[in-house]
């Protein structure tokens, strides 16, 4: 199996874990109660293998700080009422982020058609909040929130997938992450919503347990891909995810799809099999 087919393969298990969290009645808690189980699954991993290199030390630091960032500013998404309409902009800022900033400081380099690719996957899924961005249904201030976010995406995918490279080991840096990363979110939560956060942990056990056990797994195949491949180019093609949340959606959330939502996801395919096949 090719390390693209391990990245579709990773969108498709990063959508389903995200329409667990999708459907709950309390999307920031139980979020958190995932982030717990995620913390253990991975703490398991490293008793197996936790070794990386020194070198990495510095970078896992900045790789939890961003995630904590990452963090604080998915809290106030998720208290946005146009979260919605903000969530499309910022995954979509997030690869158009990605191929510069790597350019700039990984001199990284796809080629001028890989970059075109790129640029239009991260342009079409951002057209996704066009017609509520045409209605006036967001904010100027919820707009430059959105491209924050996508700037955060961007910043902790590249440290990231650059630490999972000079650690030696990629699964055990991300999974050293993991564990950190179970610690200052879900106590937050814990505190602003504990008696939600123990119900919920009841009623949804199994649910949080799988998407914990899925967003590992996604994660991790992400930052090895990212290890051998250009960033740039994994980010990409991962927002193929944005896919397979709209197939979840309508078949099984009971979802509409709008007549233009159906061809922005058709064009987001056909660039992302395009970038996965050529070379």
């Amino acid at each position: 199996m090719t390390i693209i087919s391990l990245v579709i393969i990773s969108s498709l298990l990063h959508s389903t874990w995200h329409s667990l969290v999708k459907i709950s009645d309390n999307k920031l808690v139980t979020y958190a109660i995932i982030n717990v189980f995620a913390g253990i699954l991975a703490g398991f991993y490293l008793i197996y293998d936790g070794e990386i290199a020194r070198e990495s030390f510095s970078i896992l630091i900045a790789s939890i700080i961003l995630h904590l960032i990452y963090k604080a500013v998915l809290i106030k998404a998720y208290e946005a009422k146009d979260f919605s309409i903000v969530f499309p902009i910022s995954r979509g800022a997030a690869p158009l982020f990605i191929v510069f900033i790597t350019a700039l400081f990984l001199a990284e380099d796809v080629g001028s058609i890989k970059l075109v690719v790129i640029f239009a996957i991260g342009m079409l899924i951002c057209l996704l909040a066009a017609p509520s961005l045409i209605k006036g249904e967001i904010s100027s201030r919820n707009i430059m929130f959105a491209v924050l976010t996508g700037l955060v995406t961007a910043c902790y995918s590249i440290i990231d997938g650059y630490g999972g490279r000079i650690s030696g080991n990629p699964i055990a840096f991300i999974c050293w992450m993991y564990v950190f990363d179970a610690t200052v979110f879900p106590a937050y939560a814990s505190i602003k919503h504990k008696n939600e956060m123990l119900s919920l942990i009841q009623k949804h056990f199994l649910k949080a347990f799988i998407a914990a056990f899925l967003s590992v797994v996604s994660y991790a195949i992400v930052v090895f891909a990212m290890s051998r491949m250009p960033i740039s180019e994994v980010a990409a093609i991962r927002e193929i995810n944005i896919v397979f949340a709209a197939i979840i959606s309508y078949f099984f959330l009971k979802e509409r799809v709008t007549l233009y939502k159906f061809l922005i996801i058709v064009l987001i395919t056909l660039c992302v099999s395009f970038l996965s096949y050529y070379r």
